[in-house]
């Protein structure tokens, strides 16, 4: 069918487009339809027989034409010769967003002819999981959604198939943020294409006009559908961006009467995986190769190497999403499936009830707004928080309007905080950040993190043995300090406690060291039989330094063990050594299973160097396998520091108590607020 389109496009363009139009699609024909035809073959064949990724292909391609990837190669020491032994593809370090940000310009690949960059599509993530990524795509990969439409328009049994000179895709988009407009998609069968704003006026007469046989868009766009009368005939729905809610897809499905399907994608990437009828998830072999890299407490984080794209090749690229990788061989595509899939779930916030809500309803509200950039986060059961950056502040009656609306989506009062920030956001989301108990969705910033929070960890009690501390970091998040003397005596520590099933216990502070009675009360936790890993969070200054010693301290812990250390520029300024003493304890416990050290790196992001120095402290003692790299928060005595990150919360399974026997449930803020005011 594509060959036949150049002679009909003549009568397929309305003028008085069509001479200038019918240029431009010619060129497309001609440049890009032999590799989506390729494409779209290598996807169908995908129903009788598997195919291998030629990951050896884009290492070659990046040796030889990215200059990022020719420096991390020289300081790996390999050679061309050897990018196609699996042992040089183990020892590749994992691409993060970061890379991406700092080093776009080094991560494109040279020598491209002016030709293709001309068709080249220049792009920027919408930032909802993390900073926005801006990426360049060459105009085939680009359109590689399309072969993927054929095929799940034949793998789901569409009765509706495109035909030339009719409606082809409508993408349905509930934010508003970019414009509307229409298209002929020569590639796609010769059909016609819009994009449709459901908050528009006339939206459902611009979609009944279309008639398309594909409407994709995601789950909260696809909701209005629900409102049409009568409603579409499309011939399949393609849902992406985040988990399709399992009611809303029945709900589409009875009214469109069309499978309802999800695929799984990313701005800067394209399609990687097309749920089967069954509803698991199978890899597009021909486009990507994903594997699982494991967690240090679980689970594992999807790496993506992306094998469309040669003006940016992403290689081993962590998208931000959690997931297994399983083989398949039985099922309609002869693929791999993503298995236990937790990454582009729905996103949820509690209602001060428990019951669970999606937040991104608030979007379409927050897009009405002057908004440059926002982020919302759920910080409490019955609040929320909005960071904004806007030409003005928010009026009263707009974010009571907001907070109005989240109650509604809440089904019960919710209280919204809102703080206008003064530079851009580190971290912007246009869909609110989650908000959820363990064993759901974890907010995506702590997802990659040491200790991070993982489905099924049981419940955590953090105590606060002490604020008082031996250093006086100026930001201390808990208020501690050297003049500081509150102590939790035996009876709140056994108050503290769960009185059934199984738990972690966190000890902290202030630091918890200090505590006369510290190794009493870790024996007490054991004896419950219930405790099922011990955490201590500590400064580390108190560590024994001698070898023998520190032995014999480790030795008198429970296992399993985790040590968090904390490293900021405060520490290390007053005792050089402080690196050194983590590196020993590192050497200390080489080798022993079940002690986990974590390193928490805390930095200033409004310093000159971003505090860059106490980092590579850190990497010069080869502890950054251990570490987080995190910005210090903005609360306890750093409250008013705008500069800072706003505190998050990656889970609700778990309780704060404090050194007075006061607990605080997950109420980060109030209890770090209670904290200062204790002598």
């Amino acid at each position: 069918m594509i060959r036949a389109l150049p002679d009909r496009l003549g009568e397929l363009l309305p003028d008085p487009y069509a001479p200038r139009v019918r240029t431009r699609y010619l060129h497309q024909l001609r440049a890009l339809a032999p590799t989506l035809r390729r494409w779209r073959r290598a996807l169908f064949a995908l129903r009788r027989r598997p195919h291998s990724p030629d990951v050896g292909a884009v290492l070659r391609h990046a040796w030889d034409r990215v200059p990022f990837w020719q420096r991390r190669f020289a300081e790996l020491g390999f050679g061309r010769h050897e990018l196609d032994d699996p042992a040089v593809w183990s020892r590749l370090p994992i691409t993060t967003r970061a890379d991406v940000q700092q080093q776009r310009a080094a991560m494109r690949a040279t020598g491209v002819p002016a030709s293709v960059l001309a068709d080249a599509y220049e792009g920027c993530t919408s930032g909802s999981t993390g900073e926005p990524v801006r990426y360049r795509m060459g105009a085939a990969a680009y359109h590689s959604f399309l072969p993927m439409v054929d095929l799940a328009l034949v793998m789901h049994g569409a009765t509706r198939r495109p035909r030339p000179g009719r409606g082809g895709i409508a993408l349905l988009d509930a934010l508003g943020h970019s414009p509307t407009y229409g298209a002929w998609m020569p590639l796609f069968h010769g059909t016609r294409f819009r994009k449709i704003t459901v908050t528009a006026p006339r939206w459902r007469a611009r979609l009944t006009a279309l008639d398309p046989v594909v409407i994709t868009g995601d789950p909260d766009s696809l909701a209005a559908l629900l409102d049409m009368r009568p409603p579409p005939s499309p011939g399949i729905v393609l849902s992406s961006a985040f988990s399709l809610p399992a009611d809303l897809a029945d709900a589409l499905r009875r009214h469109l009467d069309c499978p309802v399907v999800e695929y799984y994608s990313a701005q800067e990437l394209g399609p990687m995986a097309l749920a089967d009828p069954a509803g698991r998830w199978r890899v597009l072999t021909p486009y990507v190769h994903l594997e699982p890299h494991p967690l240090p407490h679980g689970g594992s984080a999807l790496l993506v190497t992306d094998l469309r794209n040669p003006l940016m090749p992403l290689i081993r690229y962590a998208v931000g999403d959690l997931g297994r990788i399983a083989a398949d061989p039985g099922g309609p595509l002869r693929t791999p499936v993503v298995d236990g899939f937790t990454g582009r779930v729905g996103q949820r916030f509690v209602a001060p009830g428990g019951r669970r809500f999606d937040p991104a309803g608030l979007a379409p509200s927050l897009a009405r707004l002057p908004l440059r950039q926002y982020r919302v986060a759920q910080v409490a059961a019955d609040r929320a928080r909005l960071t904004y950056l806007a030409p003005r502040p928010l009026s009263d009656a707009e974010i009571a309007a907001l907070a109005g609306r989240l109650s509604t989506l809440a089904g019960a009062p919710m209280r919204l905080e809102a703080h206008r920030a003064r530079e851009p956001l580190r971290a912007p989301g246009v869909k609110p950040t989650p908000f959820v108990p363990l064993g759901g969705t974890l907010d995506t910033r702590a997802q990659g993190n040491h200790d991070a929070p993982v489905a099924g960890r049981p419940r955590r009690i953090y105590v606060a043995l002490t604020n008082a501390c031996n250093r006086a970091c100026p930001w201390c998040s808990t208020y501690s300090g050297p003049d500081r003397s509150t102590w939790i005596d035996a009876a709140a520590f056994e108050a503290a406690l769960p009185a059934e099933g199984p738990f972690e216990l966190q000890l902290e502070g202030g630091e918890p060291t200090l505590h006369p009675q510290l190794f009493a009360f870790v024996e007490r936790a054991r004896a419950t039989g219930r405790c099922r890993r011990f955490v201590l969070c500590t400064n580390g200054v108190r560590l024994p330094r001698r070898a023998d010693a520190l032995d014999r301290w480790l030795a008198r812990w429970p296992r399993p063990l985790t040590i968090k250390i904390s490293v900021n520029h405060h520490l290390i300024e007053r005792d050089g050594t402080h690196v050194d003493g983590i590196r020993r304890l590192a050497d200390a416990i080489d080798g022993i299973d079940d002690i986990t050290l974590v390193v928490n790196l805390r930095r200033r992001p409004a310093t000159p160097d971003r505090d860059a120095w106490v980092r590579d402290a850190v990497a010069a003692a080869g502890l950054m396998p251990y570490t987080n790299d995190f910005w210090l928060q903005r609360y306890g005595k750093a409250a008013g520091d705008e500069s800072l990150e706003a505190p998050y919360l990656a889970g609700t399974d778990f309780e704060l108590i404090n050194p007075d026997g006061r607990r605080w449930g997950t109420d980060l803020i109030g209890r770090s607020e209670a904290m200062g005011q204790m002598p």
